[in-house]
C-alpha cells in the first residue's frame, strides 16, 4: 500500500516544483488538472490526491511519480486495484 502524507507530499510537491521552476497554476493546467488544485495541496485543502493525479503533475514536472510520493522502485499500476479488478494493460 502507499500511503501519501498530505505534509510530506507537498513539500515534495513544492521542492520539485522550485527545481522545475513552476507554479503551482503552472502545474495544475500543464497537468490537466483544475487551476487551484495544486495550490489546494500546498495549502493542506486537499489531504491525498487520487494517484492518476499525482502521475500526471509527475509526468508535467519531467520526474517519476515515485520520486513526488516517496516511494522506492517503480509503482506497480495495478496496486491501487480491488483485487476483483482487471489489470491495467
Amino acid at each position: 500500500d502507499i500511503t501519501i502524507m498530505r505534509n510530506d507530499f507537498a513539500a515534495t510537491l513544492k521542492r520539485e516544483m522550485d527545481l522545475a521552476g513552476k507554479t503551482a497554476k503552472a502545474v495544475s493546467l500543464g497537468a490537466g488538472l483544475g487551476a487551484t488544485f495544486v495550490a489546494d495541496i500546498l495549502r493542506g485543502k486537499s489531504r491525498r490526491p487520487a494517484m492518476h493525479h499525482v502521475v500526471a503533475m509527475a509526468e508535467y514536472l519531467g520526474i517519476p511519480p515515485e520520486r513526488l510520493i516517496g516511494h522506492e522502485g517503480p509503482l506497480n499500476a495495478n496496486a491501487a486495484k480491488p483485487p476483483n479488478a482487471s489489470p491495467i494493460t
